[in-house]
């Protein structure tokens, strides 16, 4: 006599969890299957946002060493402009000094 097994009929209907994962019926018969794929799933969806977060911050850093690298260069320049001023200025004096004392007065 041969025995004849019957096979449950797949399902293809889907489900969602109360964390929006899709799974299909099938999977949710199978418990360890589907902590699996539950976890999974949420490791993927942590690993999505912590490669966004980490793109973020190189970007961010990124930023932040291109905008010191700015003010050092506008620290530089204004070194430099208050440098020439001073020496304008010196100048001046020296040319107002020179030029008083070489105008003779007249007493």
């Amino acid at each position: 006599m041969r025995e004849v097994i019957h096979e449950p009929a797949v399902v293809h209907e889907s489900i969602e969890t109360e964390f929006s994962l899709p799974c299909s019926l099938r999977e949710v018969h199978d418990s360890e299957n589907a902590n699996t794929q539950f976890w999974r799933l949420k490791t993927e969806k942590s690993a999505i946002k912590v490669d966004k977060l980490q793109e973020d911050n190189i970007r961010l850093e990124n930023l932040i060493k291109s905008r010191e690298m700015r003010l050092k260069e506008l620290e530089d320049l204004n070194a430099e402009l208050l440098e020439k001023a001073q020496n304008l200025e010196n100048s001046t004096d020296k040319n107002k000094s020179t030029s008083s004392s070489s105008t003779p007065s007249s007493t």
